[in-house]
């Protein structure tokens, strides 16, 4: 999962995280996950 901003006409990666790693940003809101957790299969 990744998180990017323009800066100066191009877009940057600005956050990134794995499956098993917390994926955290403050803007434009606050907001975090595990990105695993959606591909979590428990039946």
């Amino acid at each position: 999962m990744v998180l990017h901003e323009l800066v100066d006409s191009e877009y940057q990666p600005v956050v990134a995280a794995a499956a098993g790693g917390m994926f955290r940003m403050t803007q434009p809101f606050a907001f975090e996950i595990d990105p695993a957790g959606p591909l979590d299969d428990e039946d």
